[in-house]
């Protein structure tokens, strides 16, 4: 059974007249509320009847809607239906990272023109990438004092964007009054507003060092206490820019990383003045490999400390602020 909000918001969608320009409100928190609501309970095609309404009430998160009607159609098998809107979404220049070799469009394979929308879909996002660069915050305690701040320079995981993963990383307090906390974006989209980090990547490399000079020249900063953290292949990203010494850092947070492509015998020298923290699921299928990698470094000498989080996946850990405090005490020497 349908709540009463749900209904009513459904039936006023239905009931609206073709001569009437104006859309009844409901807020976008109501609108994501009511379509798990939705989901939660099988009503699959009222979510994707939601959801249309919703795109045309929420411009601002067009892109986001659409995401998830692709999403809500897939899982109805209403495969026709996404691709008459991605071509909508290649007119506005939207693209979602759309390939035929990605397990996700095994589906679509054999339908009539969606070749045609994969290679629309490669060619916008190629040009997206083109043009794009990486981006970048500073969040710093209101109170800025003179002293130098250490700073700590945060990579998003992969499909995630500035925004996001101000919202995945949960300082503590007083991290956020004693630290300067620089979030970056990555310039590799993966659709139109998520992005992604490859480790190796010259470009991403130079444009970070370029962000750290002029945060250094921005803010007082103790260039003596810099420390990179990442998710995922913003945590390869973390580790490759200390094996490859393009940032001296006194710390590196990897959150379940993949193992970096300059990850070598050679490079872990780099290493050898910087504490390395790793935190791994006991659930990830890259435990094995991330167990690896902390051995290496161990044997090499690197001071590096790892936790694996119980019954964790690909994930931030739940007691991610509990973990930054342990983090924190491992690269400060406590």
């Amino acid at each position: 059974m349908k709540s009463p909000i749900v209904f009513c918001i459904l039936l006023i969608i239905i009931s609206i007249s073709a001569c009437s320009d104006k859309l009844p409100e409901i807020t976008y928190e109501e609108y994501q509320t009511q379509v798990n609501e939705l989901e939660m309970k099988g009503d699959l095609k009222e979510a994707v009847e939601l959801s249309l309404y919703a795109m045309k009430l929420f411009k601002n998160n067009e892109f986001i809607i659409m995401k998830e009607i692709v999403r809500l159609n897939d899982k109805l098998g209403q495969y026709n239906d996404n691709m008459e809107l991605w071509k909508r979404g290649h007119d506005k220049g939207y693209f979602f990272l759309i390939h035929p070799e990605l397990p996700q469009y095994k589906a679509y394979l054999e339908l009539e023109g969606f070749n045609e929308i994969a290679e629309k879909d490669i060619e916008l996002r190629a040009a997206a990438v083109e043009l794009s660069h990486c981006k970048y915050i500073v969040n710093i305690d209101k109170e800025y004092s003179k002293k130098p701040y250490p700073l700590i320079i945060v990579l998003h995981g992969g499909g995630n964007n500035i925004f996001t993963v101000q919202d995945n990383w949960k300082f503590p307090l007083i991290m956020k009054e004693e630290y300067a906390i620089a979030y970056i974006q990555s310039y590799r989209y993966y659709d139109y507003n998520t992005f992604g980090w490859r480790s190796g990547d010259e470009k991403a490399q130079d444009e970070i060092e370029a962000i750290l000079v002029r945060i250094f020249s921005e803010y007082n900063i103790d260039r003596d206490k810099v420390y990179i953290f990442g998710m995922s292949a913003g945590a390869s990203m973390a580790l490759d820019l200390g094996l490859s010494d393009i940032i001296k850092c006194k710390g590196i947070y990897a959150v379940c990383p993949t193992i970096p492509s300059s990850f070598n015998t050679d490079n872990l020298k780099n290493l050898l003045s910087t504490s390395v923290f790793i935190t791994a699921g006991s659930e990830d299928k890259l435990l094995s490999e991330q167990k690896t990698m902390a051995e290496s470094m161990l044997k090499s000498g690197v001071n590096v400390k790892m936790t694996i989080v119980e019954h964790m996946g690909h994930s931030i850990p739940p007691n991610h602020e509990e973990i930054l405090n342990i983090v924190m005490n491992h690269m400060c020497g406590n």
